[in-house]
């Protein structure tokens, strides 16, 4: 199980890393969606971490990873 975890973990750090983008002033707009993404991933990874998923975050992990894959 943990090597399960340690892979999810490290899918969803890497996901993550694609919404932390450096964008003009001008864009806040796409910052802030953006930021909201990384936000959510990141809170995901610290209840993964700390086992203490519950069922919708177990789904909305799901979503992402299949989001990763489908983008592969």
């Amino acid at each position: 199980m943990n090597n399960y975890q340690n892979w999810i973990i490290d899918e969803l750090e890497s996901w993550k890393q694609t919404f932390n983008n450096q964008y003009p002033d001008h864009m806040e707009e796409v910052i802030s969606e953006e930021k909201k993404g990384y936000d959510e991933i990141q809170k995901l990874i610290e209840r993964i971490s700390n086992n203490e998923c519950s069922k919708d975050d177990y789904e909305s992990i799901l979503f992402h990873l299949w989001q990763i894959k489908y983008e592969s």
